[in-house]
């Protein structure tokens, strides 16, 4: 994910993600609640997927960095991928095509498809003992070096996801790349206030995700009553367990375990060939018939949430890599 060095507008999205935030638990070497910075999304196109980003979030083009080198750990030659990356109001968007037919963006694409890649974390110290630990909890590192401030570390086969730590300096370079957009009542102006992921078991996830961070996870709850729109396929008896913690700039993680019958979350740990980052929640407060309507037009297929109630997804999958997932009142 590196990008030129050319430092520019970051200063105000960085104080967000940084600023004040006291990264306690990072002086034992782990990740623990510390900041999300970003996702990355690998794709096909990153052309074609930019412009999808752009109609939806009602943002501009950023421009491509058509020359992304990804380090990787033995020294051999880089990975390189075309990136784009998308500002919002607390967190970054990255898009990457592999532009070779080797390393973890392409790899990705290859056995995945169009989908989220890694969850990125602000560090502020004990950077290599932090990858490190990473490592001996059963990642495979995938990218960076000994000597690079950020490292993919890939864990999807216990948490459905690469994890990137990554330094402040690092962050700052990715975010003046970006195009900031003017406040408006869009998509692109909201917050992101979770990371949902979708686990096949969530005792397995939970102790999983608890253990890699170093953070506490909630007992899962069960909710039952699933509300649709009208004309969906899925379930009515079917439920799901879920729980969540929040980071340090107020961005969540939620996992999700599917239970009955079909639903929007078991169908996508089957189109995911399991765990796997599911959504991206905004709380877009008295919006949220608005938005349903003009994301519906933009593209996406509304897939949960019933008539009047207070959420609802919004299925971008095949263009975006993900879900939008929408909170609010009607």
């Amino acid at each position: 994910m590196r990008p030129p060095t050319t430092i520019g507008l970051a200063a105000a999205l960085a104080g967000l993600l940084w600023a004040g935030t006291p990264l306690r638990s990072q002086g034992e070497a782990v990740i623990g609640t510390g900041p999300i910075s970003h996702i990355a999304v690998s794709v096909r196109d990153v052309d074609v997927t930019a412009t999808h980003f752009s109609e939806v979030f009602d943002l501009p083009v950023p421009k491509i960095n058509n020359n992304n080198r990804l380090a990787q750990p033995d020294g051999s030659e880089p990975a390189v991928a075309r990136t784009a990356t998308f500002h919002l109001p607390n967190f970054l968007i990255e898009v990457q095509q592999p532009a070779t037919t080797f390393g973890p963006i392409h790899d990705q694409v290859e056995q995945y498809g169009q989908s989220v890649h890694h969850i990125s974390f602000g560090v502020a110290a004990n950077y290599p003992a932090m990858r490190d630990r990473l490592i001996a909890k059963g990642g495979t590192w995938r990218g960076g070096t000994a000597e690079t401030t950020w490292a993919y570390v890939d864990l999807r086969p216990s948490l459905g996801v690469t994890f990137e730590p990554i330094a402040r300096a690092i962050f700052d370079r990715l975010d003046a790349n970006t195009t900031r957009a003017e406040p408006a009542d869009t998509l692109g102006t909201q917050k992101v206030t979770r990371v949902g992921i979708v686990v096949r078991d969530i005792v397995a996830a939970s102790a999983a995700y608890g253990d890699i961070l170093g953070v506490r996870v909630p007992p899962a709850r069960s909710v039952t009553g699933l509300q649709y729109p009208e004309g969906s396929t899925s379930s009515r008896t079917a439920s799901i367990r879920t729980t969540s913690w929040t980071h340090d700039n107020g961005v969540a993680i939620e996992l999700i375990e599917p239970v009955g019958g079909p639903s929007p979350w078991s169908r996508a740990l089957d189109r995911k060939k399991g765990n796997a980052v599911h959504h991206l929640t905004f709380d877009v407060g008295s919006r949220l018939s608005a938005l349903i309507s003009r994301l519906q037009a933009k593209g996406g297929t509304w897939t949960y949430g019933g008539p009047g109630g207070a959420t609802a997804y919004i299925d971008f999958t095949e263009t975006l890599g993900f879900v939008v997932d929408l909170t609010g009142t009607r």
